[in-house]
């Protein structure tokens, strides 16, 4: 590690001029589509997360069924679709040290509870990147499978936990509640971008290694930053359904910048099975958005939902032997 970061160091000291603009570019990035993208539902999620911890509702009690998880872990997962990385491991760090979840249950959620939001794929990688919003919708909804299969394969390790709550219902007023929100959010977002900015100076090293097809770096900074790594795909010379099955992997894996940023909030949980699940995940949704491409959006619908029913069914049967 040390080794590591002495090559980084002299990297940085050689090429000085790539590595400030590779910064800078990253930084323009995180404030014209990242932040815009990412605090407006940070500060959503927080008072969400405040308003309906404590309740519960026939969504909930349906996606609890699916994924066998408690209605607050069914909270989890309707939060983390809407606002994306990193809001879910945030609130699965606020339910386990209020209590609300098993570690258990906070180990399995971690796995496939955290997303994309449609805000950022639909929004920055189909309308910015590709410039098509038929594309956005089809890697939004191939990463929402990929992620829905994931959870209903590790339903099949749920424990049935019971949990003493400690959490006490408190009697903030909105307006303390809202400005908490935006204070925690204003922090947290400047370390979102801390993490963005640190690993795409990394990733415009790899341009500097003439040795590899530019068309790989792009997908290889991908893996380590994955706004920057769609963005230099989306701008390659490769086919249409090879950006946009990469996109979703890409997008579906989230990348190591988003593996350390949820690490940062949700430290009581291991991150290497996190990023297993991820790359098994981003293959899924490569799969998806693949099929999608050659058989059409609805055929790739239908063959979701046909093994989710599979898998469920094999479920229960499972469950009746027990």
């Amino acid at each position: 590690m040390i080794y590591f970061f002495l090559f980084l160091l002299v990297s940085f000291l050689l090429f000085p001029l790539d590595i400030s603009r590779g910064a800078a570019n990253s930084l323009s990035m995180c404030l014209t589509s990242v932040i815009p993208s990412l605090f407006p539902f940070m500060v959503i999620s927080k008072i969400l997360f405040h308003l309906i911890k404590d309740k519960e509702n026939f969504i909930t009690v349906i996606i609890s069924k699916i994924f066998k998880t408690s209605e607050k872990g069914a909270i989890i997962l309707i939060v983390s679709l809407l606002c994306g990385y990193p809001i879910g491991a945030k609130m699965i760090s606020n339910l386990l040290c209020d209590n609300s979840i098993t570690k258990s249950e906070a180990k399995r959620l971690y796995l496939f509870c955290n997303n994309a939001g449609p805000s950022f794929v639909l929004g920055t990688v189909g309308g910015m990147f590709f410039k098509d919003a038929k594309t956005g919708i089809i890697i939004y909804l191939s990463h929402i499978f990929s992620s829905f299969l994931m959870g209903i394969i590790l339903s099949f390790f749920a424990k049935e936990d019971r949990i003493v709550s400690n959490y006490k219902s408190s009697s903030e007023s909105f307006s303390l509640v809202f400005t908490n929100a935006v204070s925690d959010s204003v922090t947290s977002i400047l370390q979102v971008t801390g993490i963005i900015v640190f690993f795409s100076t990394l990733t415009s090293l790899l341009y500097k290694f003439s040795f590899l097809p530019q068309n790989f770096i792009g997908i290889l900074s991908g893996i380590f930053e994955m706004t920057n790594g769609i963005s230099k795909l989306v701008s390659s010379s490769l086919p249409y359904y090879i950006k946009v099955s990469f996109s979703t992997f890409l997008v579906s894996f989230s990348g190591v910048s988003v593996f350390f940023q949820l690490n940062s909030f949700c430290t009581q949980i291991n991150i290497m099975p996190c990023v297993i699940s991820k790359a098994l995940s981003g293959t899924a949704g490569l799969i998806f958005s693949v099929i999608a491409i050659k058989y059409g959006l609805t055929f790739s619908a239908i063959l979701f939902v046909f093994l989710s029913l599979v898998l469920i069914i094999i479920r229960r049967v499972l469950q009746r032997q027990d």
